[in-house]
């Protein structure tokens, strides 16, 4: 870690959110970074390229990673913010998730939300629903409808200052006056480090030639939250099943939140990095005759021309 701190802060919790900012802010190579990420190569690459990380936090997936496993993440991260702060420094822009347990001591900075998912479209309700669904799981329904949420996050709170989003057709009215627009392929266009940036996400040429030579569709399995009970043998049946109905070769995208070893099912050739942002097949032009996917995702908003999108 460096002694000097940097003005800017990046709280980044998957490698979507980490390379919209990569493309939002031209000098990246300026900012302090606070990593939830099991990508060690992302880590070393983004050291390699002279940033400052003061914290890597793995994430621990397990079948109750919903809760137990990330307790253990929010008190280990919380212990460092501790030292963190000692330091008495403020940071005069802070980039990410604004509902992360280690964003809160943050918020009272200059505080810029960058795009997550399909959450940061949701009104205030819905967002307060969401909470109280997964906070079900733990708390009694007679305890849970006496909770009251105070800050309400992804905007919609007065600490902060921009929102950065990827769909103009769907922002909430609410936060209207917060939101920059920003179009992912023309940021691309003009980026100076896309080596860089494909390097950071372990993006080879390789790999790029593969996909463009050839024919292919992706699937995207559910994640380890909508997968709930389903039996692991069942879910695998199901995607062979969605892999039959496709006429070219298909690749299988995990999700990142997804604890299933799909090399003792599929030919691991067909698996490809759960680290790589699917914006970077897109944004590299790579299309798919089908897109196959098990879940909602915020990549439904930018695959517009990349294939037939097949949704189960």
């Amino acid at each position: 870690m460096k002694n000097n701190l940097n003005n800017k802060l990046v709280l980044a919790n998957t490698e979507y959110s980490l390379l919209l900012y990569l493309l939002i802010d031209r000098d990246w190579k300026t900012a302090d970074y606070i990593l939830l990420t099991n990508n060690d190569k992302l880590v070393f690459k983004l050291k390699f390229y002279g940033c400052n990380v003061l914290i890597h936090t793995r994430l621990y997936l397990t079948s109750n990673y919903l809760f137990f496993s990330k307790l253990k993440f929010v008190i280990s991260i919380l212990f460092n913010l501790l030292k963190l702060y000692s330091n008495k420094h403020e940071y005069l822009i802070v980039y990410g998730n604004d509902d992360l347990t280690y964003a809160r001591p943050f918020r009272k900075n200059n505080f810029h939300i960058i795009e997550d998912g399909t959450i940061n479209y949701y009104s205030e309700e819905e967002i307060v629903n969401q909470k109280k669904v997964f906070l079900s799981k733990y708390i009694p329904k007679k305890i849970l409808d006496k909770i009251r949420f105070k800050y309400i996050p992804f905007g919609y709170n007065k600490c902060i200052s921009k929102v950065y989003l990827t769909n103009k057709d769907k922002v909430p009215s609410k936060i209207m006056d917060k939101v920059e627009v920003v179009n992912l392929k023309y940021l691309w266009s003009i980026c100076k480090y896309k080596d860089e940036i494909m390097q950071i996400f372990n993006f080879d040429h390789e790999l790029l030639e593969k996909l463009k030579d050839n024919r292919y569709s992706i699937l995207f399995p559910f994640s380890e939250f909508e997968r709930n009970e389903i039996n692991e043998r069942k879910i695998i049946n199901r995607y062979k099943d969605a892999i039959k109905k496709s006429t070219s070769i298909v690749l299988i995208k995990p999700h990142r939140f997804d604890i299933l070893d799909y090399s003792k099912y599929f030919d691991k050739d067909l698996i490809i990095d759960r680290n790589i942002p699917f914006e970077l097949f897109i944004l590299n032009d790579i299309r798919f005759d089908d897109i196959i996917t098990f879940y909602d995702s915020s990549l439904l908003s930018h695959i517009e021309g990349s294939g037939d999108v097949v949704k189960y």
